[in-house]
């Protein structure tokens, strides 16, 4: 987690765009394509005069990336960045109105369409300290995936970066998604190194 920061650090970037970077290089390795379109969620409370309302105002986040050319870990970490910010500018657009201006057909498995991959960074989550209890947060799982992959990555304080992958068995195996993930924590190994490709 501290290597994440650093490496972050050094690019003006959030570990949030770090972990992006890191997912967004390992799906175009996996999948030959450059051009991706990754998506995160995103609070809905841009405005102030959202903040005193009580309710769920979370939006959709599209990213488009361009990761042509191999670029190095490094540039692939600029290109994040300067994506995220961009969309974050247009975070208040609601999702349904960007898929229907872009007339995309709908996907009959009753999918998403534009989005079938999603990356979310949680900073590390302590629970409130209460007298003569000990307490201890539990992921909740609904045993169903919205998306073909989703993978979380959270700060697991003293445990590190932690990562987990919601994937729908329609169209990726245990298996598979074990070495992504594998693949995954390799690349946030080697992503210190600043001159290496993603090949």
């Amino acid at each position: 987690m501290a290597g994440l920061r650093s490496w972050a650090g050094r690019h003006r970037a959030t570990p949030f765009m770090a972990a992006t970077a890191l997912y967004a290089s390992a799906l175009s390795r996996w999948s030959g394509q450059t051009d991706l379109t990754l998506g995160t969620p995103s609070s809905g409370r841009h405005r102030v005069e959202a903040a005193p309302l009580v309710g769920c105002f979370v939006n959709m986040l599209p990213i488009r990336l361009d990761l042509s050319g191999d670029p190095a870990y490094g540039e692939t970490l600029d290109r994040v960045r300067d994506a995220v910010i961009e969309a974050q500018a247009n975070g208040d657009v609601p999702f349904e109105e960007i898929v229907k201006d872009l007339r995309l057909d709908r996907d009959p498995t009753g999918r998403v369409p534009l989005i079938r991959h999603i990356v979310q960074f949680d900073e590390a989550l302590r629970p409130a300290p209460m007298a003569g209890l000990d307490l201890e947060l539990q992921p909740l799982g609904t045993g169903t995936a919205k998306f073909e992959l989703f993978v979380d990555f959270e700060d697991g304080g003293d445990r590190g970066l932690e990562c987990r992958a919601h994937y729908s068995t329609e169209v990726l195996d245990a298996e598979t998604v074990d070495r992504f993930v594998t693949e995954l924590c390799r690349s946030a190994e080697a992503a210190a190194d600043e001159n290496r490709s993603l090949s």
